[in-house]
């Protein structure tokens, strides 16, 4: 942070990096393999819990969901609204004026406990620059490879780790890899269930000619 102070010493605060949203599908199937509940059924309690605040919230009451936190509504003007001040002569606003801006959240101990036990921090560059990847896409492509050789699946977060990239890079590199049909992997799998694997090349003596004139009008 700046010296706001001038006190001639710059404070510097710790801030996460976040690389990748998980999004409700990828999120409900992981919360399914730990628990006796299907996808199906969070999906639907997601959407009980979600209901349920927002009538709460409505009635103006917060909300507290015990290891999780408090929920509050939070409220201001609407965008033709202009402020109200405490000046004589000046016009007060009504309530058809205010709108809900958003909702405030205040996490539980025992969230905030949980979080800390599994979280595992690793300190980056404090310059906040972008930090590059080491290697070339041809040379990203061999890793994947060599993985896939000893390994029967290869997964986007373990190639983010393997050749050093974030997770958001890794699945674009790892999709545009499957698309071309001569980098030697493939996809399996659709979502979050989505995985690949090597692909085994056909016998050129088993390749029938619709195939090779198949490829021949691709290539044109």
């Amino acid at each position: 942070m700046p010296d706001l102070r001038q006190t001639g010493r710059t404070v510097i605060y710790p801030r996460m990096i976040v690389d990748h949203r998980m999004q409700t599908d990828e999120w409900v199937q992981q919360a399914a393999q730990g628990s006796t509940f299907s996808s199906g059924e969070i999906k639907g309690m997601i959407a009980s819990v979600a209901q349920q605040l927002a009538l709460a919230l409505a009635a103006g009451v917060s909300v507290k969901l015990e290891g999780l936190g408090t929920f509050s509504l939070r409220l201001g003007l609407s965008a033709e609204s202009q402020r109200e001040t405490t000046e004589k002569g000046t016009p007060r606003r009504n309530a058809r004026s205010i709108r809900v801006k958003g909702v405030s959240f205040r996490p539980d101990k025992l969230f905030l406990q949980s979080i800390n036990q599994y979280c595992r921090l690793e300190r980056q560059s404090h310059t906040g620059k972008l930090i590059r990847c080491p290697y070339t896409a041809a040379e990203r492509k061999q890793q994947a490879l060599a993985y896939l050789t000893d390994h029967p699946v290869l997964t986007v977060s373990v190639y983010a780790t393997l050749v050093q990239l974030n997770r958001t890079q890794a699945g674009k590199e790892l999709k545009a890899l499957a698309q071309d049909p001569e980098s030697g992997i493939k996809c399996s799998g659709r979502g979050s269930h989505k995985l690949y694997i090597k692909q085994e090349r056909a016998s050129p003596s088993l390749t029938s000619c619709d195939d090779i004139g198949d490829r021949q009008d691709v290539g044109e």
